[in-house]
C-alpha cells in the first residue's frame, strides 16, 4: 500500500498538508476510505493501461504491411503513431470541455471504446481481416489517444476527489493502480502473442 511506506523528514517538511494516521489500523482505514472515493478512477486507469499494453508494443510490431509494402517500416510507423497520439492527448484534459468529464458511467463507456483499436490490431495479425495499411495505423494512433487522455484525466481528477491533506496519497493510490494496469497488460499481451498468435 503506497502510504504505508516510510516518509522522509524532508518530504514531510516540504508538504505540511500530508497527514498519516499513527496506527496500522488507521492507515488501513484511510486506504479503504480513499478507495471508496477513487474506485471508479482506479478501475478506469487500470483498464486504460491494461488495454494499451495488450496491443502495444507486442501486437503492434507484428502487423504486416500489405497495401504500401512498407516492410520493416510498418512496426516503426505503428509505434510512432501510438507515441504521437499518446503524447498529444495528454494535453487534452487542459481543455475545459474535455476536462469537465466527471460522470463515471460516461467515463466507463468511453474507456470501453479502448477495446476497438485492440480488436482491429488483433485482426490485422491473426486472423487477418484488414489488409489496408491505414486501418492498423489509425488504430494504433487511436490507442495512443485514448491511453494518453484517460491516463492524464484520472491522475488530474483523483486528488481533487479527496480532502486536500490526502491529495498526495490519492496520487500514490492512482499510481499503484496504473502500475497494476501495466502489469496486467504486459502479462496479457505476452499471453496473446505466446498462446494465440505464435501457438497453434
Amino acid at each position: 500500500l503506497p502510504f504505508l511506506l516510510p516518509i522522509s523528514p524532508s518530504s514531510t517538511s516540504s508538504s505540511s498538508s500530508l497527514e498519516l494516521p499513527s496506527s496500522f489500523r488507521g492507515k488501513i482505514t484511510l486506504c479503504l476510505d480513499l478507495h471508496k472515493n477513487l474506485w471508479d478512477q482506479a478501475v478506469i486507469i487500470c483498464a486504460n493501461y491494461t488495454f494499451c499494453l495488450l496491443a502495444y508494443p507486442g501486437l503492434s510490431t507484428l502487423v504486416v504491411s500489405y497495401t504500401f509494402d512498407l516492410g520493416d517500416w510498418m512496426p516503426i510507423l505503428m509505434i510512432l503513431l501510438y507515441s504521437v497520439g499518446d503524447c498529444g492527448s495528454k494535453y487534452l484534459p487542459t481543455i475545459p470541455l474535455l476536462a469537465s468529464l466527471s460522470n463515471k458511467y460516461a467515463m466507463f463507456a468511453l474507456q470501453a471504446t479502448h477495446v476497438i483499436p485492440l480488436v482491429i490490431i488483433l485482426f490485422c495479425v491473426k486472423p487477418v481481416f484488414f489488409y489496408f495499411d491505414l486501418i492498423p495505423l489509425c488504430a494504433s494512433f487511436a490507442n495512443g489517444v485514448v491511453t494518453g487522455y484517460f491516463g492524464s484525466l484520472c491522475m488530474m481528477k483523483a486528488p481533487s476527489r479527496v480532502q486536500k491533506k490526502h491529495a498526495e496519497l490519492a496520487g500514490k493510490v492512482m499510481t499503484m493502480w496504473m502500475i497494476a494496469g501495466l502489469l496486467f497488460g504486459a502479462i496479457g499481451g505476452w499471453a496473446i502473442i505466446t498462446f494465440y498468435v505464435v501457438g497453434e
